[in-house]
């Protein structure tokens, strides 16, 4: 799973998973997320899955795709994590 760090690697990702500009129905794509994490913050302790139930996990949403497998059976394969409050930072231009 690639530990996303900045704009431009998060722009080469949506490029890569060949995401619309808007984000629009990411699902449509096959893209879903999901939420782990504890502390709302951006000190560098993510997603580290030793730490899981640790206090001081932070929060990162980590992107996966549906994508098959044997048996005819799919699974979500991680393909990468961004630190939430490092998101939203994105989000206001800070």
């Amino acid at each position: 799973m690639k530990r996303i760090r900045n704009q431009v690697e998060f722009r080469a990702f949506a490029r890569e998973i060949e995401m619309r500009y808007d984000w629009h129905e990411p699902d449509q794509k096959g893209i879903f997320a999901s939420v782990e994490g504890r502390s709302f913050d951006n000190a560098g302790i993510w997603p580290a899955p030793e730490l899981r139930d640790a206090p001081h996990r932070e929060l990162h949403l980590i992107f996966k795709r549906l994508e098959p497998a044997p048996e005819n059976r799919n699974h979500m394969a991680e393909l990468a994590a961004v630190n939430l409050a490092t998101l939203c930072s994105w989000a206001t231009n800070s």
